[in-house]
């Protein structure tokens, strides 16, 4: 398992902040508003959630280091998942679908890939 972990923490690091941009304007420049405004409002949610967390945790790019590492791949997980599910939950279909359902898989892929242990020696 340890050969697909070759994501470090300064690195996913990069990644959130990334996502959470997708997250933030992408529904935005896509007008899901005209569609599903709560596709929308649900996606800067959860981008805006993803800095803060980001923001707090024990990895390279965060302003202190509250949230361990470990427990923010956790809540990637949680969140990778909820975007698979979302979908099906409140019935997207078309672009919006695709988007959360692309989202919640390149998410738990980055979970996948992501080894923890590279962070806590980028942080010594």
């Amino acid at each position: 398992m340890n050969g697909i972990r070759f994501v470090s923490g300064s690195l996913h690091g990069i990644l959130d902040y990334a996502a959470a941009i997708v997250l933030i304007t992408v529904p935005l420049a896509l007008n899901f508003q005209t569609t599903s405004p709560f596709a929308l409002w649900l996606s800067v949610a959860a981008g805006i959630l993803l800095i803060a967390y980001s923001l707090i945790t024990d990895y390279g790019l965060s302003v202190v280091k509250w949230i361990p590492f470990n427990v923010h791949l956790i809540l990637d997980a949680v969140a990778g998942i909820a975007f698979l599910a979302v979908p099906f939950l409140f019935g997207f279909d078309g672009l919006i679908r695709w988007f959360y359902l692309a989202n919640g898989a390149i998410v738990l892929l980055l979970v996948i890939v992501t080894d923890p242990r590279i962070s806590r020696v980028e942080n010594r």
